[in-house]
């Protein structure tokens, strides 16, 4: 069960940085930027 909790975690931390992150993007560099960052922490 705490490793569940752990992706939990995770996944939810993955979703405040990208409502955080849309916020800061829009009408700025567009979305293959913000991929980019998304995606980096991930690699």
């Amino acid at each position: 069960q705490s490793a569940v909790a752990g992706i939990m975690g995770v996944v939810e931390s993955h979703v405040n940085r990208l409502k955080m992150l849309k916020g800061q993007m829009y009408g700025r560099a567009g979305f293959e930027l913000l991929r980019q960052m998304v995606m980096s922490p991930l690699a």
